[in-house]
């Protein structure tokens, strides 16, 4: 899936999950002209992987801005290239990261 240049923003543009799938999520242009951005809504996450996703999982070319977690991992291992994170997590809170991994340890 190919994605045009511009800046993406509000309900339809946060929480995206792959639900499992093996998707590619590619911008046209590359970083500095695919912005999702978690502003003014103040999302918590860009993208969550959670469904055992895999390297053919693909995030290409976006910018994240304004998220607390950016991308959101757990039991999944996605491929996340050509990326720029840049203002992720939230003043004041420890727990805030531009990718969030949840591993599962046994």
């Amino acid at each position: 899936m190919m994605v045009a240049d511009g800046s993406y923003t509000g309900i339809g543009n946060c929480n995206l999950d792959f639900d499992g799938k093996t998707i590619t999520i590619k911008s046209l242009n590359g970083p500095l002209r695919c912005i999702i951005d978690g502003e003014p809504s103040g999302h918590e996450k860009g993208f969550y992987f959670h469904n055992g996703e895999d390297e053919n999982s693909v995030i290409e070319g976006f910018t994240f801005t304004h998220f607390l977690h950016a991308i959101d991992i757990g039991d999944s291992s996605p491929t996340i290239k050509s990326c720029i994170f840049f203002d992720n997590g939230w003043q004041n809170d420890d727990e805030s990261s531009a990718i969030n991994l949840n591993l599962v340890t046994t």
